[in-house]
């Protein structure tokens, strides 16, 4: 992912679903006009697909490869 960064994000909770995990992050009111169901959004430098949007909180699955290589595993809430 190249870019620019447009806002930070809250990490706000995560579950497990079978070997995936939900995290659900929250974004700043300004740039949840930008985010779509199925769209792609970067976190931490990492492509991801929107899989769920509840008001201000944006959901991303993480499979178990990603989890694995990346710094998903270490967040701690309100990260």
């Amino acid at each position: 992912v190249q870019g620019h960064v447009n806002g930070i994000a809250v990490f706000k909770s995560m579950t497990n679903q079978g070997e995936n995990y939900q995290l659900w992050f929250e974004l700043p009111s300004d740039l949840l006009k930008y985010v779509i169901a199925e769209g792609s959004i970067a976190i931490a430098g990492i492509s991801l697909t929107v899989a769920d949007i509840e008001n201000d909180l944006v959901m991303v699955t993480i499979i178990p490869q990603t989890w694995k290589n990346t710094i998903f595993q270490y967040l701690k809430i309100n990260d």
